[in-house]
């Protein structure tokens, strides 16, 4: 069974994709397809099981690290225990912050560019 070796966590619009696709060109290091698995955190994937999460690492054997970035990992009180029960102690954790003021900025323009939000006016700009 090939379980991670590491996890990412962290917030949105902290640089989590970005760090996705820089370590998935690594030649040493495993990402699953998908960025964000979701598994400890959502509850309908957790109830899937351990082989279900751990078949998004299948053929990993050969790589130095495995591991995967679910953000929100980091929010969810029941989290670290399912963590520690499922990957064990030895996991390293890489957590993903940005100035709050940046990331929310940041979060903003992308919910107008995806039409979720209202463009406000003076004195923010912004910038698409």
């Amino acid at each position: 069974m090939n379980k991670p070796t590491f996890l990412c966590v962290g917030a949105q619009k902290a640089g989590t994709t970005s760090l996705y696709n820089i370590i998935k060109q690594h030649s040493q290091i495993f990402m699953p397809q998908k960025k964000e698995l979701h598994f400890f955190d959502w509850h309908e994937n957790f109830a899937k099981g351990n082989d279900w999460y751990f078949k998004k690492f299948q053929n990993s054997e050969k790589y130095l690290a495995r591991g995967e970035i679910t953000p929100n990992y980091i929010y969810k009180e029941y989290v670290p225990k399912r963590i520690l029960d499922i990957i064990g102690k030895d996991v390293k954790l890489i957590f993903m912050l940005r100035n709050p003021a940046d990331r929310a900025f940041s979060h903003y323009k992308m919910r107008v560019g995806r039409e979720n939000e209202q463009k406000i006016g003076y004195p923010f700009k912004v910038v698409q």
